[in-house]
């Protein structure tokens, strides 16, 4: 991964309940804290979240997302 990081998953969101992850404004996650892995049994980091979402229900939604990121800086 080329991308530099700039920003660090705080601390607090260790212990919190759902899923949190940080990402690139490309898409890929950068770090985590575990539980969406847990769920999936298998390491997220690197990897691009569209690739791991059901583009069938939200991938339309998260293209849009993506793309309104990118256009704002």
């Amino acid at each position: 991964m080329s991308e530099t990081v700039i920003f660090h998953l705080s601390r607090c969101f260790a212990g919190f309940p759902g899923a949190v992850l940080h990402l690139s404004p490309s898409g890929r996650v950068i770090e985590s804290n575990g539980r969406l892995e847990r769920e999936l049994g298998r390491v997220l980091i690197g990897e691009r979240l569209s690739d791991v979402i059901d583009a069938d229900s939200c991938g339309d939604k998260w293209a849009r997302v993506l793309a309104a990121a990118s256009s704002t800086g």
